[in-house]
């Protein structure tokens, strides 16, 4: 069983994400926007939705005349782990970590924000909502839809959306950990809910809860990660 998330009225199947980790950067503190599980541990999290676009990392990236991933003159790992570029190219919302291990002390320093840069070239960057950065997120969706972005993402205890664009900063919209996409409905459903509750996308204005029945009849019962 696959799970559903599209753009817009655009239907993509999707499976939970896991962290992929490459040999090469075991020596990394932040892999994916996780902490590298070889150094730190593994996170226990199932989240719903895709892997990031790894081509839309790289135009990103490429846009902004730099590596997905580098390190800066002070030491600082910097890696675009999730992008989502305008159909107009002028455009680019990317999220990014910033990690470092401190030698005198056993802590790493860690943010992870989301950047955007408009039309006319200003850039603007806002930490995510996070209980705490060190344990990382998962970003599942990130799209344009007409001039908003939509990103949700999940960290350690909770799963957000938020959208932005036209405004900017965004609002963090505390959703449930099960989540779909699908005929530009966000629909929701927590732990032994009988309810799916919805959110109008892009904007994510809050409609009207459905029984989970008639989610089932309209195609808008979140897939349950557990069982895929």
């Amino acid at each position: 069983m696959q799970q559903a998330k599209c753009t817009g009225n655009r239907v993509v199947h999707s499976t939970p994400c896991t962290v992929r980790i490459d040999m090469k950067h075991l020596n990394r503190t932040f892999i994916h926007g996780n902490r590298n599980p070889e150094r730190y541990g593994f996170s226990v999290r199932s989240p719903c939705g895709e892997h990031p676009d790894t081509t839309a990392i790289l135009k990103a990236a490429s846009i902004l005349g730099r590596e997905p991933f580098y390190i800066d003159e002070r030491g600082y790992e910097c890696d675009i782990f999730a992008a989502a570029i305008h159909p107009d190219g002028d455009r680019l919302a990317y999220v990014e970590s910033r990690a470092k291990k401190r030698w005198w002390t056993p802590m790493v320093y860690i943010a992870i924000k989301i950047h955007l840069h408009d039309s006319a070239g200003k850039a603007s960057s806002v930490d995510i909502k996070s209980y705490n950065p060190f344990f990382g997120c998962d970003v599942g969706y990130f799209d344009w839809i007409g001039d908003t972005a939509v990103l949700i993402y999940q960290e350690k205890h909770e799963t957000y959306a938020c959208a932005f664009g036209t405004n900017w900063p965004p609002t963090f919209i505390t959703i449930e950990d099960r989540w779909m996409v699908k005929d530009s409905i966000l629909a929701y459903i927590g732990y032994e809910m009988d309810v799916v509750q919805r959110l109008a996308v892009p904007d994510l204005s809050q409609l009207d809860s459905i029984s989970v029945h008639d989610a089932e009849q309209k195609g808008q019962m979140p897939p349950d990660s557990n069982s895929i």
